[in-house]
């Protein structure tokens, strides 16, 4: 471990120093263009009739505080906060809550998005259609 007092001031400098404008700018057209295409597939699947619902796990006022600020709410068809369900994702019984609250039974005609490997991705892979990875950005939009 490198005490405190042995790092150089170019080496912080460096530890703390934004990403270039440039960089930042492109990253951010990057995410408002995938934001945009999910959105518009995420239209087009309602208008298919297919129901939108998010499966989140955590504390209940946490996780639909964090959806009503991203302004989520108004485009989904159901919430599943793992706090009131008592089924956290991986868990399929998580999975078949969400279904259930969108309108139908698992194993269905679904697919689930999601960022996590192990909780999104591996807990929707046990079902027939599977799942969709996205990536993150650790700075956020």
């Amino acid at each position: 471990m490198v005490h405190p007092d042995s790092v150089s001031a170019s080496t912080t400098a460096a530890a703390v120093t934004p990403k270039p404008p440039r960089l930042r700018q492109q990253h951010h057209r990057q995410q408002r263009h995938q934001r945009a295409q999910r959105e518009r597939r995420r239209a087009g699947q309602r208008r298919a009739g297919w129901p939108v619902g998010v499966l989140i796990n955590g504390a209940s006022d946490i996780q639909r505080a964090k959806l009503l600020a991203a302004k989520i709410l108004d485009h989904v068809n159901a919430v599943c906060v793992s706090e009131e369900t008592g089924a956290r994702k991986p868990d399929p019984q998580a999975f078949r809550t969400a279904a259930a609250r969108c309108g139908f039974k698992l194993p269905a005609d679904a697919w689930m998005g999601g960022d996590n490997p192990v909780t999104d991705i591996a807990g929707a892979m046990r079902f027939p259609r599977g799942a969709e990875g996205c990536r993150t950005w650790p700075d956020g939009p």
